[in-house]
């Protein structure tokens, strides 16, 4: 599964809409979520750490 894949998976088990997430994390908008999710977006380093802790999951969990 694609680290795209997985920050989705880990979105929809949290129960959180992308504009949900968004507002947990205030450096992404729910259009650039969306972008990340698809694909379209190259995800950036610095943003792993908020995503995670956002949906209360371990940065490896996005590396399965």
């Amino acid at each position: 599964m694609s680290i795209c894949e997985q920050i989705r998976k880990a979105r929809l088990d949290a129960g959180l809409s992308q504009y949900d997430l968004a507002n947990k994390i205030k450096d992404l908008n729910q259009s650039q979520i969306s972008k990340i999710e698809n694909g379209t977006r190259k995800l950036k380093a610095e943003e792993i750490v908020p995503l995670a802790h956002a949906l209360k999951v371990d940065t490896s969990k996005f590396l399965e």
